[in-house]
């Protein structure tokens, strides 16, 4: 016993030196770490506390280490810790103490120190552990009639206790330090050992639930505390805290008015498990636990808003994870809502009933849902103090806002939605596996700012791809985030290749999209947006390839997307919608594109059915169906598609306001629409509308665009068609300026080129002609590997003779990506 505790003592202060850094500060990281709990433990469970005054020195220091590691207002357990390990040693030596705890026991009465070779010990701290739990609960502190001798000692002290603590605050960690230090120098095969812990089980409850504002202590779907920690060194970790709460539980009475605390604390338990291991059967235990808490409140009881936040939180991560009926996404909602009518400045209560409503809209497509988790949520930052909270809170609004931003367009919501996640990165410091979300949203919102301005924002693209890599691979295989970061990834490295060409980067797209959908439980209405995803990956690479197996493998997952059933009408028309676009991508590529253009129109109008009028999505579903009749046209001439989609087009211009970054495409197909009319030909009226129109888009496209020389080119045509001297000379400047956009695809540069060159040049002006055609030659090598595949596509617009193939419209509302 001799030599172990000589190892135990050599190996504390072996720590202690260790956590010293070079500019004398303290290295939480040393003083916290698992090992140092236990060498803790080992050595006050070793030793008789009483008389070793070399253990208790050392075991002081670490907690005089653990103070200075943290701000002042969590230290307090710790510092208490210290002043009851030291104070004996201060009675022997003073020099051994630090200063001020020396200061602070020479104001003591002399009659109440401690004699340095009989000190207190286990039991002793377990007795004023207990007394401070008696004096900081406020109640009666004259025992119970006909109490035993033993407890009516512990009154005694609470008494005592209540009378010098300065605060219940002071309490608290008086009776926290207490229980640990008693926990850690009892050992476990000590009769005395399951009441002790049993006790210190109760004081965390307590403090709990005194740090959380008076409500019981909460969790998020999102992991984030609600109140603040109450961490003990002896008994730190999820399994052990299980264990001892169980022992708690069980010692209860049936009708014991702390029962249901112990229950909730217990259910909080396997919700923090299941954080950290993912096991589905701990997050049903949490699930249970947390409706028997509910059940079992008493009417009027101010722990229900906490209780019922609890439950909201542990039933968002099973929605979030497998998916659920529409009826299960209701009752979150409802349940977050009696939370917050509770509970209204209840920065848990108001995070979990954001993250409730965020899921509900993603399931059921209810705009009024993410305009209501806006407004709880910022009520929430607006309330909250803890920093930890304030981190959480900031992630989902800012996921929030960018959601309403891709459902209504409103520029203000993404600008938001950046300012509240830039915080996030420097307040989170080092990113753990289990805030994967706080690398996931922040990348997202930077992609979607990119794709606004590809050009511009170029950075943003790189700095969302490194943030996804990286939550890649801290959401290890069985980690619930892995399938989201997988589809981000996938998705954000697609859209790098169509910037870079990298075959390898759409080969990993693939990969990750792939990997994605075999990570989604079948029943989960986010697996066709996957499988769709993958399936416009598949045909993407397949253009590059001409890899059969990979177009069967593309039509494979839109047609098991097709079959999934129990899908809600929001996420049924979402489906449709991204079928569509990927039957639509593939259409002048398949054997029988007229069929497979049939099939994309149908979906689109299948999308369009069943959105309900008035909401933000009817523009973007109008315009991709207007884009699918058009391309049916160009192949068939059905006059009815070019009405058809004009009425669509001109409907989408109507309804988006004038800073919609989707209003440049929508008034460039309007014109389309009309080219493709049979009236264009001939009706001065119809092209006048086409230019106006044409001109419109190329004035709201922003600058540096990538889609500028394509828009500046449909102008130059249209001028070019009119016929006047002056109009053919104003279309040969503009095909001059589609050409030298030097951010734009060298296709769309090499078209306006040639256009340029042969505009010039049947006007009589072969010197810019020859200019023209210099741009268009020194263009080639840019687009040889792409030139027999452009060739093909049909082109709705006349413009000079030789002018080359136009690219359809992009269409608007992909599949996208699903981060949450």
């Amino acid at each position: 016993m001799r030599d172990e505790r000589g190892h135990l003592l050599q190996a504390m202060r072996d720590r202690l030196a260790r956590a010293t850094t070079a500019d004398g500060r303290v290295d939480g990281d040393v003083v916290f770490a698992p090992e140092a709990d236990a060498e803790l433990r080992s050595l006050l469970s070793a030793v008789d506390t009483a008389t070793d005054l070399e253990a208790r020195h050392a075991a002081g220091w670490l907690a005089v280490a653990r103070v200075s590691a943290l701000p002042g207002e969590r230290a307090g357990v710790h510092r208490a810790m210290a002043g009851v390990l030291l104070f004996p040693v201060w009675t022997h030596d003073a020099q051994l103490v630090p200063p001020v705890l020396a200061a602070a026991f020479d104001r003591t009465d002399p009659h109440e120190r401690p004699d340095p070779e009989s000190a207190d010990g286990p039991a002793e701290w377990s007795a004023e552990c207990v007394a401070s739990m008696i004096a900081a609960e406020e109640e009666q502190l004259d025992p119970p009639p006909d109490a035993p001798e033993g407890v009516r000692r512990l009154y005694e002290l609470a008494v005592r206790a209540a009378a010098k603590a300065p605060s219940r605050e002071a309490l608290l960690d008086t009776g926290l330090a207490m229980g640990i230090l008693a926990v850690a120098a009892t050992p476990e095969h000590d009769p005395a050992y399951e009441d002790r812990c049993a006790d210190l089980r109760h004081a965390f409850t307590l403090a709990g639930r005194h740090r959380a504002d008076g409500d019981a202590p909460s969790r998020n779907a999102s992991g984030t505390d609600t109140g603040p920690p109450a961490a003990a060194p002896a008994v730190q970790g999820t399994e052990a805290a299980i264990v001892l709460a169980y022992r708690a539980l069980k010692r209860m009475p049936a009708g014991s008015p702390g029962r249901v605390h112990a229950l909730n604390d217990l259910g909080l338990h396997f919700h923090e498990r299941y954080q950290q291991a993912h096991d589905p059967d701990d997050l049903d235990e949490a699930i249970g636990m947390a409706r028997d808490v509910i059940d079992q409140l008493p009417a009027g009881s101010p722990h229900l808003a906490g209780c019922l936040s609890n439950l909201v939180a542990a039933l968002s991560l099973r929605l979030d994870r497998w998916g659920g009926e529409p009826e299960e996404y209701d009752e979150a909602v409802d349940l977050g809502r009696r939370a917050a009518l509770v509970d209204p400045q209840g920065t848990g209560t108001c995070l979990n009933l954001g993250l409730a409503l965020s899921y509900r809209h993603q399931r059921l497509g209810r705009p009024r849902d993410l305009d209501e988790a806006v407004g709880v949520l910022t009520r929430a930052l607006q309330a909250c103090r803890e920093p930890g909270q304030r981190i959480g809170v900031l992630n989902t609004l800012g996921n929030v806002l960018r959601a309403r931003f891709l459902l209504k367009g409103d520029p203000a919501d993404l600008d938001e939605a950046i300012r509240h996640l830039s915080d996030v990165p420097a307040a989170s410091g080092e990113v753990t596996a289990r805030h994967v979300t706080r690398l996931l949203v922040p990348a997202m919102t930077l992609f979607t700012r990119y794709e606004l301005d590809p050009v511009r924002n170029g950075v943003d693209l790189d700095e969302a791809l490194g943030l996804l890599r990286r939550a890649e691979s801290l959401a290890a295989p069985g980690h619930t985030a892995r399938p989201v970061a997988l589809s981000d990834l996938g998705w954000v490295l697609q859209s790098s290749y169509e910037r870079s060409g990298r075959p390898d980067e759409l080969n990993e797209a693939v990969h990750a999209f792939r990997e994605s959908v075999a990570l989604t439980p079948e029943g989960h209405e986010i697996l066709g947006i996957r499988l769709v995803n993958l399936a416009m990956a598949l045909d993407l690479r397949h253009e590059l390839t001409r890899a059969s197996e990979d177009l069967r493998e593309a039509r494979d997952c839109r047609h098991r997307a097709t079959l999934l059933p129990g899908l809600g009408d929001a996420h049924r028309a979402l489906l449709l919608g991204a079928t569509g676009l990927s039957l639509l991508a593939g259409a002048e590529r398949d054997a029988a594109p007229v069929d497979r253009l049939d099939d994309a129109i149908t979906h689109f109008g299948g999308a369009l059915d069943l959105t309900p009028a008035g909401s933000p999505l009817v523009p973007r579903r109008r315009f991709n169906l207007a884009g699918a009749l058009l391309v049916r046209h160009d192949l068939t001439r059905r006059r009815r598609d070019a009405k058809e989609s004009r009425r669509l087009a001109d409907a989408v211009v109507a309804a988006l306001p004038p800073d919609s970054p989707e209003l440049p495409g929508a008034l460039t197909l309007a014109a389309r629409a009309r080219r493709a009319g049979s009236m264009a030909a001939w009706s001065p009226v119809v092209r006048q509308e086409l230019l106006t129109l044409l001109r419109r888009a190329v004035g709201s496209t922003p600058r540096g665009h990538l889609l500028t020389a394509w828009r500046l080119t449909r102008l130059g045509e249209a001028l070019w068609d009119r016929g006047t001297d002056a109009e053919r000379a104003e279309a040969s400047e503009v095909f001059r300026a589609a050409a030298l956009e030097q951010q734009c695809p060298p296709s769309d540069r090499l078209s306006a080129a040639r256009a340029w060159g042969l505009s010039c040049a049947e006007r009589g002006d072969h010197a810019r002609a020859l200019e023209g055609y210099e741009v268009a030659v020194d263009l080639l090598p840019s687009v040889a590997p792409v030139i027999s595949s452009a060739t093909t596509r049909s082109s709705s617009w006349a413009g000079p003779p030789g002018s080359g193939p136009t690219r359809r419209p992009a269409p608007c509302g992909a599949a996208g990506p699903d981060s949450r």
